[in-house]
């Protein structure tokens, strides 16, 4: 994808406590690796190497594992205020590009979807009004791209808006992107889910994260 990878960059929202999980997703251990850093990794090996990742202000924790990773860190003063306003922060310090919204929960994503949805944005001419959203059949899932020119509708949704508003706006402009993982809905909420992650990264050919470039 020459010329495809400079041209979008990766926000991880990662501020939730993770309540049913007992902790925060960002820092939970799967095969000894933290969630975040898996997910930082898997980003960079499809060829992502802007990553802004959001995280509370008061889960050291996370905020030393976010710091530790080589990515833009924005630290949520305001958690409870909701994921909108995560996306909010972490957008404001993006460039003015294509961008990827990857949920630091949506741990089933493969570097092979991240490269499905750059391949579709390289061949619709990285048009700055597209949305692109992977399928597998009927489920839909993350990361979402979003063209260059939603980066100030985000910043324009007001308090306790959900960020799921901006593409359910511009309903025209979603362009679907088939992928083979039929896993791509899912994200870790339970601790069935995180025994379900590990069966699905066995079956992917080992639990370890792939190694960044």
């Amino acid at each position: 994808m020459p010329g495809a990878l400079g041209l979008c960059t990766a926000l991880i929202p990662a501020a939730g406590c993770g309540q049913r999980l007992g902790q925060p997703k960002a820092t939970l251990l799967v095969a000894g690796v933290p969630l975040l850093a898996r997910q930082t990794l898997m980003l960079r090996n499809a060829g992502i190497n802007h990553i802004c990742i959001v995280v509370a202000a008061d889960q050291p924790a996370s905020v030393a594992l976010a710091q530790s990773l080589g990515c833009t860190v924005v630290l949520n003063h305001h958690p409870d205020l909701g994921q909108s306003h995560s996306v909010q922060l972490g957008i404001s310090t993006l460039p003015q590009s294509a961008f990827l919204l990857l949920p630091v929960d949506f741990a089933f994503t493969t570097t092979r979807d991240v490269q499905a949805l750059l391949q579709a944005h390289a061949l619709a001419d990285f048009d700055a009004e597209l949305v692109l959203r992977p399928v597998h059949e009927s489920n839909f899932g993350h990361p979402v791209l979003f063209g260059a020119a939603y980066r100030e509708k985000f910043l324009a949704l007001h308090e306790g808006t959900p960020a799921s508003t901006v593409y359910r706006t511009h309903r025209t402009k979603v362009r679907t992107v088939p992928v083979t993982n039929a896993n791509i809905h899912r994200d870790v909420d339970t601790a069935e889910d995180l025994a379900f992650l590990m069966e699905f990264l066995r079956d992917q050919g080992g639990a370890q994260p792939p190694p960044s470039r």
